[in-house]
């Protein structure tokens, strides 16, 4: 079982840590695409005209600056770095060392800069997201499917459970491994209500949920993930965990949406 989870917008920046060592990260052979997407950051600037293509609004537009020094920025896991509701409620740090562990063995998160990190890659404050087009390399899912495609280890017949989505998703598809896309809806008088920012309250709660479940060797194929994740109905707030219809991919691979079908939070 993998689990893929996007970045966030949000993060703690750290006061102290060491500088950047792009070898040290997860997939090394990703370096040089790393040096490169850095290169074209600090080529970018600080200025106003960087705040525009990175899409940063007046309050976050100074944070610009925090891509030209880059190199010798401190560093922080990847975990401890990134907040915002999907991962105040995965809560990395509540875990037990062996669910640390297992965090670390079974989650990737995606990144506009980096392609994929591990929760424990220390990694600087930064921002660019997936969906910018990042001068000279232009739309930067696109830019980085080809990249990732050469580095990535053999996915075929494995399992993902995926949390991202948009640009993030398109990053890489994962057309030879069997998917679980989580979405949620809200159970209401009038009908079911698509949710979109607290499904990641939601995706969060379900990653945590997965790497307490039992043991990897225990948890690996889709059936059993599948299982796992109806485990999720033992809270309150969950009425049911559905399971979509399977579908397949000529790579070989597959897609299912698990949808968690929340209670009203109408008043």
């Amino acid at each position: 079982m993998l689990i893929w989870l996007p970045p966030s917008e949000g993060k703690t920046a750290p006061e102290s840590g060491p500088a950047l060592e792009l070898e040290s990260l997860v997939l090394p052979e990703l370096s040089d695409a790393r040096s490169e997407a850095m290169s074209a950051l600090r080529a970018l600037g600080d200025g106003d005209e960087a705040a525009q293509v990175l899409g940063l609004g007046r309050k976050s537009a100074a944070d610009a600056a925090l891509n030209v020094t880059l190199d010798t920025a401190p560093c922080a896991p990847a975990i401890a770095l990134y907040t915002g509701v999907l991962y105040d409620h995965l809560d990395a740090d509540s875990l037990d060392h062996r669910a640390r562990a297992r965090l670390d063995e079974h989650v990737w998160i995606a990144s506009g800069l980096f392609g994929l990190v591990r929760p424990s890659d220390l990694i600087p404050n930064h921002r660019l997201a997936m969906g910018v087009k990042l001068p000279p390399l232009g739309n930067l899912a696109s830019w980085w499917r080809p990249r990732l495609a050469r580095a990535l280890p053999d996915l075929a017949g494995r399992t993902i459970v995926d949390c991202r989505s948009g640009a993030y998703r398109a990053a890489y598809l994962a057309a030879e491994s069997h998917v679980l896309e989580i979405a949620v809806v809200e159970e209401r008088a009038a009908g079911r209500k698509v949710i979109t920012h607290m499904a990641k309250k939601w995706r969060g709660l379900a990653v945590r949920h997965l790497i307490r479940s039992p043991e990897p060797g225990e948890c690996s194929s889709r059936e059993d993930v599948i299982d796992a994740l109806r485990g999720l109905t033992e809270r309150p707030e969950i009425i049911a965990v559905e399971i979509g219809d399977r579908q397949l991919a000529r790579a070989g691979g597959s897609t299912t949406r698990v949808t968690l079908v929340t209670e009203s939070t109408e008043i």
